[in-house]
């Protein structure tokens, strides 16, 4: 169903209790407020999870269930109906832009819950997280849409992409998913996004050049996330132009502090360097810095905050005065 005057898919609101997202509804019937306040119950059991963690599995479960998803979507909405919808889709924002102010840009992410730590926001509404992030000085959102391991939603993308344009802000929203198929890169664009996670732990290295070659022909650009030197070599043989050192180990969900530092010297001149990692404070916003990267993604300790905190807690991790204090 096309949502009235946007020509974009929105996914219902209302998560089945097993498989998430089921049907589809117009934008307007949403209570965002209600709907992100609500339990979710159709998360993957805690203590699988952390068996899966403590195994260094927990990548490979959350595949194992992604597959299962891709196919169900896919029969829900073949590809010939995405791409009739593409046309209505509007023009993708810049990214690289977002990243070419002087400085650290400031990635926000809207996320409710992970797979390594579980529910991380209390006060959860998509839209109004994203808005006090975009007042507070971010330079790009990115939202998470997996439903299962992460509580999100595509629906939350297209209503954060309706509310900036309602009130004029021009800020690119990225989805943020596992993305292994190109089914997935056209169902984003359909939605609003104007850019694409890729993580190069979960794709092969033909796989990830026909992904990221597709979210170019879509006009999106893609964050490609690389969590070992391997990873890196991979993508430096067909070198994207966003590259993310991801501090997370996807296999266990552990934090690697030193990651970007011992992989940002490999990274050659002309790639944007984004870092993911758990960005807390000043010394953590200096010793980024001083890596020379062009950005960085914030998401766990937005995320907890309480929903009136956050825009002041963006204006506080912005990286202006990283460059000039002493």
């Amino acid at each position: 169903m096309l949502a009235p005057n946007l020509g974009l898919t929105i996914l219902n609101p209302n998560p089945d209790p097993i498989y998430g997202t089921a049907g589809h509804a117009p934008i307007e019937s949403v209570d965002w407020r209600k709907w992100g306040m609500t339990d979710y119950n159709g998360a993957m059991p805690k203590k699988r999870l952390q068996r899966a963690r403590h195994q260094g599995r927990l990548l490979d479960v959350i595949m194992t269930w992604k597959r299962q998803e891709l196919a169900r979507e896919m029969a829900e909405m073949p590809e010939s109906d995405l791409q009739a919808l593409l046309t209505f889709a509007p023009r993708p924002l810049d990214v690289m832009n977002a990243l070419a102010r002087p400085g650290v840009s400031l990635l926000a992410q809207v996320i409710r819950a992970t797979p390594a730590k579980g529910l991380l926001a209390r006060e959860f509404d998509p839209v109004d997280m994203a808005l006090a992030y975009a007042r507070g000085g971010a330079d790009a959102i990115l939202c998470t849409t997996d439903a299962r391991f992460y509580q999100g939603d595509l629906a939350h993308l297209t209503a954060i992409k309706e509310a900036f344009r309602a009130q004029g802000i021009g800020l690119p929203v990225i989805r943020f998913d596992i993305h292994f198929h190109p089914y997935q890169v056209l169902r984003a664009r359909v939605a609003g996004a104007d850019g694409v996670w890729l993580m190069m732990a979960s794709l092969s290295e033909t796989l990830y050049r026909q992904l990221l070659t597709y979210a170019w022909e879509l006009g999106m650009e893609a964050l490609v996330a690389v969590h070992t030197p391997q990873e890196l070599e991979q993508t430096l043989r067909f070198p994207p132009r966003v590259l993310v050192l991801d501090q997370q180990d996807p296999h266990t969900g552990q934090w690697v502090p030193d990651h970007a530092a011992k992989l940002r010297p490999q990274v050659p001149e002309g790639i944007r360097v984004v870092v993911r990692g758990d960005v807390r404070g000043r010394e953590d916003r200096r010793r980024l810095a001083a890596l020379g990267v062009d950005g960085v993604v914030v998401d766990e300790v937005l995320a907890r905050a309480r929903q009136k905190e956050r825009q002041k807690l963006v204006q506080r991790l912005t990286f202006e005065d990283v460059i000039t204090d002493d």
